[in-house]
């Protein structure tokens, strides 16, 4: 067996691997306690409503997608799928290792572990140069897709994993209320999705963005001023959409 269907199948298992055990960790489930049940024994303002969570079905299908389309033949030399194989079933031990921790109410290793998740995401985005490198549609809609998705929502959960870490150990915000920073890490996100979306001319990922500010608008309806930072943050957005749909054919027809 050559090292690429080595790597090939290393993906498809850990692919696997991850399902089941983020789908055991709720069904069984792990410490007597589902994952939203963890989440709402702590108050916290930058959480969205349960309905926002239904996106893991999209980036469950994406990966699903990727993983069978980077096992076929055709795409056992591509050298960009050769570049992040390993390091993607990486990440599929980190999720796992996130979904245990989090039952388990360790909200220090998970935040540990959610910031290696995303820099390992972080690092698949750049070398698959997703937003700059024109690829063909399968490369674009079952592996650009899928992994702009995946990060943008691993990048809010990071954000998410601070406030309940920060909260679990009794920090007192230097004083400040908590929903002044729940609207610190909203303005924080949007300063990220500004930057994605100048440099990458990313719609994927903008668009989780919008989804999640959407669910946190419809969770702290009412509690000012955290409502309405989330739909401050879901009008800019939209701008931002709407602006890099205009630039970016100007940008492709220079490049």
């Amino acid at each position: 067996m050559t090292k690429d269907s080595t790597r090939q199948i290393g993906v498809v298992c850990a692919t696997i691997v991850m399902i089941v055990i983020n789908t055991l960790g709720d069904l069984i489930p792990f410490n007597g306690i589902t994952s939203r049940e963890v989440g709402d024994q702590l108050e916290v303002y930058f959480s969205p409503s349960n309905y926002t969570y239904s996106i893991w079905v999209l980036i469950i299908a994406g990966l699903i997608a990727y993983s069978i389309f980077q096992a076929l033949p055709s795409q056992k030399e591509d050298p960009f799928l050769r570049k992040i194989g390993w390091l993607y079933v990486a990440s599929c031990v980190v999720n796992s290792g996130w979904m245990v921790f989090w039952h388990y109410k360790n909200f220090f290793l998970t935040l540990v572990v959610i910031f290696i998740l995303m820099i390992s995401l972080i690092v698949i985005y750049r070398q698959l140069n997703i937003g700059k490198e024109k690829v063909r549609p399968g490369m674009r809609f079952f592996v650009h897709l899928p992994f702009s998705i995946y990060l943008g929502w691993i990048t809010l959960t990071m954000f998410g994993n601070i406030t309940y870490f920060l909260h679990s150990i009794g920090w007192d915000g230097l004083g400040l209320d908590q929903r002044i920073w729940a609207v610190a890490l909203i303005v924080l996100s949007v300063v990220m999705a500004e930057l994605i979306a100048f440099n990458r001319q990313d719609l994927a990922f903008l668009a989780v963005f919008i989804w999640t500010f959407a669910g946190i608008a419809q969770a702290q309806y009412g509690i000012s001023p955290v409502f309405e930072a989330a739909c401050a943050a879901i009008i800019f957005i939209l701008i931002i959409a709407i602006v890099t749909i205009i630039v970016r054919p100007r940008l492709r027809k220079s490049s």
